[in-house]
């Protein structure tokens, strides 16, 4: 006897639902026979209906997905022998997660289509489209082996089961939802949690049998860690096309998003980036940045949008520039849907977005976004809040970068003017403008109206935040890496050693202004032969910037290099080391002979005068 599609648990157990129980109908277990001869086939995607059927555990068969060889023989079957099968199908095969009825179902696409569409092609479709792939799966083709009146679209298939758990096991749909909102590896049971409780159909109590419920539908498993759940990539396609479908998308997406922004460090933590909070990102940012791609505009302005500027400033921070300008192109963008493009908070955002494409080196882009900001803001009365003269500052920087540097020495100038009238000489954005105006003269060749605008910046900080404020330590650096530009080596490392053990001190090694700091009291080293110690420095900055960025970002590698070359500089000192030892005490001994000679000569000289 065969019992196929068995999923309806209802039917086949009996109404799960409190006080629902229908003794005139009886559910179709009770109709299964108990024989010692004969068997019964039933297949089923619910695991309780099945480990309620079956007598014994060792009766339930896991029907897992196929081999890698097993699909390859499918794709090869289903296309026919004129198709020949390479690269591009075991790329096909991995992007459909090995799942035979997507790939009957692609490849019945590409042979109705062909020659004008090829694997490659519907690969490629698949991978940069979403849409398109939704698209693709969605479509019903004819397979003679199926049942004509069931769809052969694989997405719409799993749509019944979505249907079915929503309809029987409403918070277990809810949880689905909201797993196909994050990254689908290492979903983190504690962010699934504080958003499944803040969605008021659900109830905490009921978080673990939703996951029970999920995985006998063998939807959702546990990852190696057993901390975490995973879902299969074409699971969370289907999800979230079935939650648009439904109108439930934003519901979940919102629900996420609250969850992300109370569990990420706030913005004053991340400028420390110590090593605890750098491990939290590297867990919660895959889902942070899953999310970004999905969210509607309002989100990102909403008050729950704060983990996507968080997660801008991380990105800056860490040196990733071009994530950070994506992340804030996105932000932008929002902004500009949801409030307009003169908007207060929207010319903030472009400001932002203006100094991410200075630091990408999209120098021109940036000038001409800041340019149009500081416009906007001058006639709007905003010249007078910290974000106008942030973006005016930044505005300088980018005309100097572009080598228009008397044009941005009057900018800094007169924004220098109009700040400190408006907050105090020591206020940190006027100290800000100034180290700013102090790296202009340095790009000038002007060395000693740089050194001395930082000095003044140094002392000023000093005496309103004191020598061990992140601020101080920051401008400090700065000065010790102009006076080293200036060739004044001893002076830079006299202002470098002490920063570097106040930030140690304060802030630890992985701060990125420490890093800097090691970096440049290094190369200060390096220049005055001091290799030994400063091939530790650049080995310890190598680490740091290793530690925040990974192995192959920018600072690791530029460090990386150093230490290789004073490494060997180092190496031909100790080849030549014995060769100079020698000429020494060549030159050594040549000078004492000489010296004697002339004691002789002297000697000489006082006996024939005394004659």
């Amino acid at each position: 006897m065969v019992v196929d599609n068995a999923d309806d648990e209802e039917l086949m157990l009996g109404s799960t639902k409190p006080g629902e129980t229908n003794p005139e109908r009886q559910a179709l277990k009770a109709y299964l026979p108990i024989s010692n001869s004969g068997a019964i086939l039933l297949t089923t995607r619910t695991r309780r209906v099945a480990t309620i059927i079956a007598e014994y555990d060792d009766h339930v068969l896991d029907i897992g997905p196929m081999s890698n060889d097993e699909a390859m023989n499918l794709v090869q079957r289903r296309l026919g022998p004129k198709f020949k099968i390479a690269d591009d199908a075991s790329q096909l095969v991995r992007q459909l997660d090995h799942m035979p009825l997507a790939i009957s179902q692609a490849a019945a696409y590409i042979r109705e289509r062909a020659p004008l569409v090829t694997i490659a092609e519907y690969v490629r479709r698949a991978q940069h489209d979403p849409q398109e792939q939704l698209r693709l799966l969605c479509l019903h083709l004819h397979d003679p082996r199926r049942d004509q009146s069931a769809t052969n679209a694989i997405l719409l298939t799993w749509h019944v089961s979505f249907s079915h758990i929503n309809e029987w096991h409403h918070a277990a749909g809810i949880l689905l939802g909201l797993m196909s909102i994050l990254n689908r590896e290492q979903i983190p049971l504690d962010i699934l949690e504080s958003s499944y409780a803040a969605i008021d159909q659900c109830k905490a109590d009921r978080f673990e049998d939703s996951i029970a419920v999920l995985r006998s539908f063998d939807l959702v498993a546990f990852a190696e860690d057993e901390a975490s759940l995973r879902m299969h990539r074409l699971v969370q396609l289907s999800t979230r096309h079935w939650l648009q479908i439904h109108e439930l998308l934003e519901q979940s997406v919102h629900a996420i998003i609250h969850s992300l922004n109370l569990s990420f460090p706030r913005i004053h933590v991340l400028a420390r980036l110590y090593r605890d909070v750098l491990s939290l990102w590297q867990r919660l940012l895959p889902h942070v940045e899953e999310t970004l791609d999905i969210a509607p505009p309002a989100e990102y302005v909403g008050v729950d949008g704060d983990v996507f500027f968080a997660t801008f400033v991380f990105f800056l921070f860490t040196g990733r520039i071009d994530k950070a300008a994506e992340t804030q192109q996105k932000i932008w963008q929002a902004y500009v849907q949801m409030k307009g493009t003169h908007d207060r908070a929207t010319l903030r955002q472009a400001a932002r977005l203006g100094e991410c494409l200075r630091f990408q080196g999209k120098c021109s882009e940036a000038e001409i976004l800041l340019r149009d900001v500081c416009r906007q803001g001058k006639v709007s009365s905003y010249h007078n809040e910290s974000w106008y003269w942030t973006a005016t500052r930044n505005l300088g920087a980018t005309l100097s970068n572009l080598g228009k540097h008397d044009e941005a020495v009057e900018v800094l100038s007169s924004l220098l003017q109009v700040v400190t009238q408006a907050v105090g000489g020591e206020d940190d954005a006027v100290l800000d403008i100034m180290d700013e105006l102090s790296t202009v003269y340095l790009r000038q060749g002007r060395y000693d109206q740089a050194i001395a605008q930082l000095k003044r910046v140094v002392g000023t900080s000093a005496a309103s935040n004191g020598l061990r404020d992140p601020s101080t330590l920051h401008w400090q650096r700065s000065l010790g890496s102009t006076l080293m530009q200036a060739g004044r080596l001893v002076e830079a490392e006299s202002v470098l050693r002490p920063a570097l053990d106040m930030h140690r001190g304060v802030v630890g090694d992985v701060q990125w202004d420490c890093l800097l700091c090691i970096e440049w009291l290094a190369c200060v080293l390096a220049s005055q032969g001091q290799f030994e110690e400063a091939t530790l420095l650049f080995e310890e900055a190598e680490r740091g910037y290793e530690a925040i960025q990974g192995s192959a970002s920018p600072g690791a590698a530029r460090c990386r290099g150093f230490a290789s070359r004073v490494r060997s500089c180092l190496n031909e000192q100790a080849l030549f080391r014995p060769i100079i030892m020698a000429w020494k005490r060549m030159v050594l001994m040549v000078v004492v002979v000489v010296l004697l000679l002339l004691l002789l000569l002297l000697r000489l000289m006082r006996l024939l005068a005394s004659r």
